[in-house]
């Protein structure tokens, strides 16, 4: 008799940073307090808070995300499925709440990466 042998796959994670370097560098918001709003905001299986799950039958922790500052950006680590636009709509609601989204766009730069940019104003030449 062959026993199968049961195979464990390890979950895929993805890394998206929101680079805000030039909202922190004029003194328009801080980056720990964007940390802070998404770690508060993001809903895992429509819960807040639900950044891991332990099954209490084989005792293994399984982690769903992350949110760390280092320096002017923001990393968030998570578990597959996650997505880069449910990101940026969370920056864009923190941007709404601190009332500098009219400033301020949300601009996607690569593949895993947010920046913060401000809109850039538009120059009527008057030309007769």
């Amino acid at each position: 008799m062959v026993v199968a042998k049961k195979v464990v796959k390890t979950p895929t994670y993805v890394t998206y940073l929101v680079d805000c370097e030039a909202p922190v560098a004029d003194g328009l918001m801080s980056a720990e307090d964007l940390r802070q709003f998404l770690h508060d905001r993001v809903k895992i299986d429509g819960k807040t808070g639900n950044f891991q799950k332990t099954n209490y039958q084989t005792g293994v922790t399984t982690r769903y995300c992350t949110i760390s500052a280092q320096g002017n950006k923001i990393a968030l680590e998570a578990k597959l499925p996650f997505n880069k636009r449910y990101v940026k709509f969370l920056t864009k609601k923190y941007l709404c709440r601190n009332q500098i989204r009219d400033f301020i766009r949300v601009v996607s730069t690569n593949k895993n990466e947010l920046a913060l940019k401000y809109y850039q104003p538009v120059k009527k030449s008057m030309e007769n």
